[in-house]
């Protein structure tokens, strides 16, 4: 697949840093010689100086014979002109286009559209919002995410779920093939564990031990018993402070200030300007013009009473310090932090921070779901992105297609974790036949993602 990557700048890298460990000839356009330089010489793409709006820039490109088109400058506006330009030109790519400006996404919309220019808009800030309310309604979870999700039946989906387990759970030092005897109608595979700081598949032998992190699927009807096995329940964090009122907070704090009654929000913004604009837009939500690094301004919010911290602001160190810092004024507090760099992400658990937010990992989530086939439907990372969950619809091209999962070949550190045939939700089993148009929900270790989609797509020599 030929692409081209419109800005040289933290998100253009960070795509370029991914796409070229796939099947991608990669070419990167950005006005500035000194990161470009920087660029191809640590990754296998090609650099072409100019403005990338430019029809010359983008001839030289060869735009015309590109497959996928990423426009990421900073410049919601460049983007735009890109695609345009582009679609102008005569390219028939899959045009995607970084746009910042919600109003921009009202109008030209947030999913594909094929509005004559840009066919996806890539703005994580609402996925992300959804994703922290989500984490704030299961405390408990420090990963919970919907998979195999359709808008045309929202009761059909299922879960994948992190938990730390502690005294609590019950299951602990029992094998896992055992959880099948023991619970033989319960919809829920463990698909991996975190142990010593290392991610591995979770096999039939596998015992668990206390303070593993355990990553599992489960159908929506199956969640609140599952969660309730491994010792833990689902109850919603209600008095939440939160720091950052940029882009994804406005849109967290829009979503409890208007569509949760039940939960209580302070907000800490140190810039002024967003602070009134935060306060002149939410209802009941308190806003507070600080910095949100100060323990006197925490306890001013109310730490001391409140269930969740959830630090948003732009600065990835200042998110990991105030989330630090409000666990160790409250025990038991839920902390939430955003994280931009992946460097950055090891020291989440070295600060006991509960959960982690990853805008790159969603830009990179859509952009990966394009680029690796139609039968791939959606692509997310696990952990560090040591591991991902890919959901693939099953095609007459897969080589296991019609077997049993305990005979079809997968490759030895994947594993099926949730399956749903003709739109049902059904329970993952070695017996399970995986059929044409089964959608399945893959968790691959990363060494084994190219084999996998490999067998995904029998045409494919390598992805």
């Amino acid at each position: 697949m030929k692409v081209i990557i419109c800005g040289a700048g933290e998100v253009g890298n960070q795509i370029c840093r991914d796409l070229s460990e796939e099947d991608c000839e990669l070419t990167v356009i950005d006005r500035d010689a000194h990161l470009l330089r920087s660029l191809t010489s640590r990754l296998s793409v090609s650099g072409i100086t100019g403005e990338a709006g430019d029809p010359d820039v983008l001839k030289s490109a060869d735009v015309v014979g590109a497959d996928l088109i990423i426009a990421a400058t900073p410049s919601d506006h460049a983007n735009i002109v890109i695609c345009l330009v582009a679609q102008r030109l005569g390219s028939q790519a899959w045009k995607m286009a970084r746009l910042k400006n919600n109003h921009y996404l009202e109008i030209l919309g947030r999913q594909p559209t094929r509005n004559g220019y840009i066919d996806e808009a890539i703005n994580p800030d609402k996925e992300l919002a959804q994703y922290t309310v989500q984490l704030l309604e299961s405390p408990s979870l420090f990963d919970r995410r919907k998979i195999l999700a359709d808008d045309n039946s929202k009761d059909e989906m299922a879960f994948l779920c992190g938990l730390r387990l502690d005294q609590s759970c019950s299951l602990l030092n029992t094998p896992l093939r055992q959880l099948t005897e023991l619970f033989s109608d319960l919809n829920a595979v463990v698909v991996g564990f975190r142990r010593h700081s290392r991610l591995g598949i979770a096999l039939a032998n596998d015992q668990l031990f206390e303070g593993d992190e355990i990553y599992l699927c489960t159908s929506k009807d199956d969640l609140s018993r599952t969660v309730e096995l491994f010792g833990k329940t689902i109850n919603p964090c209600r008095r939440v402070v939160m720091a950052g009122a940029g882009r994804v907070g406005m849109e967290v704090a829009r979503h409890l200030d208007t569509e949760k009654s039940n939960f209580s929000l302070k907000m800490i913004e140190i810039d002024r300007a967003r602070a009134e604009a935060a306060a002149d837009s939410m209802i009941k939500t308190v806003i507070l013009h600080a910095n949100a690094m100060s323990a006197e301004v925490l306890e001013e919010a109310g730490i001391h009473s409140s269930d969740a911290i959830v630090a948003v602001t732009h600065d990835d160190r200042t998110n990991l310090l105030v989330a630090s810092q409000a666990k160790k004024l409250e025990d038991g507090l839920v902390a939430v932090s955003l994280v931009n760099d992946h460097f950055l992400m090891p020291l989440a658990g070295q600060l006991d921070i509960d959960a982690v937010i990853d805008p790159r990992g969603t830009i990179m989530s859509n952009i990966l779901s394009r680029c690796r086939g139609r039968q791939i439907r959606k692509v997310g990372f696990i952990g560090n992105r040591e591991a991902e969950l890919i959901e693939a619809t099953i095609t007459e091209k897969a080589q296991f297609v019609g077997r049993k999962i305990r005979n079809a070949g997968l490759p030895e550190r994947v594993l099926v974790g949730a399956l749903k045939k003709k739109g049902k939700i059904v329970k993952v089993t070695p017996e399970t036949r995986l059929e044409v148009s089964d959608e399945v929900a893959f968790f691959a270790l990363k060494k084994d993602v190219i084999d996998l989609l490999q067998q995904l797509d029998s045409n494919a020599s390598t992805h």
